[in-house]
């Protein structure tokens, strides 16, 4: 059994590295940062025990890494399976969408086009296995990919403590004995992935994102620079991510800010407690920025200039008030 290190276990600071780390245990990847600049670190570390390829590895920032090509010879493909330790990251692959949260195991082909995202901190365990031998022992393998899957508890959980083991004992194993594992991977990975529970909804995960986008919102639309950037630092997850998010709900983020700043602003338009303030001053207190962009914006959803809307409701409300006709 062959055991080599590609990086010491002590955090390397930069993309140049890692994507020569990467590109040396799953595919040619092309690894960019999300935000120009930005800081990054990370260790690799691998081994190998006869066909089966191990690699640990810790990163911590903002990245997208992009397989922009199918590999040129399918024989020598290999599929990966990810266990997350802490962190998350998510993919995208034949139009599919899968986010790996913590405490979860995925089966990935990188010989195929993929677009991956992470953000913030992510520890990862992953086992490379040939294409052609789980196919060999897995009926159906191609609909178990880009499926993320709970490793809470029954064959998953067993899976995760196999990889955790192997990890931890490869050291200790002769040639016999390497050669075995494999064949325990696969059975495993039929169990946990076909036989098992149902894949994580990814569905759930979005709504619970969303749920928690408009949290974002509410505390923050008085921010003037309030961004995607800044929601989804807060949220903990991609950019891109989280314009998927908002797509699946029918609107933009922008969108979503700039309705809540409208119905701020209308009901400060027709707060007693604000009729000394001028109209621009309420557009600035709910985070616009542009007077006149506001009242397009104003006129657009509400049918009326703010100031006509200001006007022709504080008027009413007097009306109501002392029981005059209209």
């Amino acid at each position: 059994m062959e055991v080599f290190p590609l990086h010491a276990a002590r955090p390397t600071h930069g993309l140049t590295g890692y994507e020569s780390a990467i590109n040396q245990l799953y595919a040619p990847m092309v690894i960019e940062p999300e935000v120009p600049g930005a800081h990054y670190e990370w260790s690799v570390t691998g081994q190998r025990c006869g066909m089966l390829g191990m690699s640990a590895i810790f990163a911590n920032g903002e990245i997208r890494a992009r397989v922009a090509e199918a590999t040129d010879h399918p024989p020598a493909r290999e599929i990966i399976l990810t266990f997350v330790e802490r962190g998350c990251f998510e993919f995208i692959q034949a139009g599919r969408h899968t986010v790996c949260p913590a405490n979860s195991v995925v089966l990935m082909d990188v010989g195929v086009p993929l677009d991956a995202y992470q953000q913030g901190l992510l520890e990862i365990l992953s086992f490379r296995l040939p294409e052609i031998f789980l196919r060999q022992r897995i009926a159906g393998l191609s609909g178990l990919l880009t499926r993320a899957q709970s490793a809470h508890q029954g064959a998953a959980a067993i899976l995760r403590d196999l990889m955790h083991s192997s990890w931890r004992e490869s050291a200790h194993l002769g040639p016999d004995e390497g050669q075995v594992l494999p064949g325990m991977f696969a059975s495993l990975i039929d169990a946990a992935f076909t036989q098992g529970k149902p894949a994580l909804e990814n569905d759930s995960h979005m709504a619970s994102i969303h749920r928690r986008l408009q949290t974002v919102i509410e505390a923050e639309a008085h921010n003037p620079f309030l961004s995607p950037a800044l929601i989804a630092a807060r949220l903990g997850i991609s950019v891109s991510y989280l314009f998927t998010v908002a797509r699946r709900y029918g609107k933009s983020v922008r969108e979503s800010v700039i309705e809540r700043r409208l119905e701020g602003c209308r009901s400060l338009l027709i707060d007693p407690s604000w009729a000394r303030r001028s109209i621009t001053e309420i557009a600035f207190h709910w985070g616009f920025q542009d007077s006149s962009h506001f009242s397009r914006r104003f006129r657009e959803r509400f049918g009326e200039s703010p100031r006509a809307y200001r006007v022709l409701n504080t008027s009413r409300g007097y009306r109501d008030a002392h029981g005059e006709a209209g």
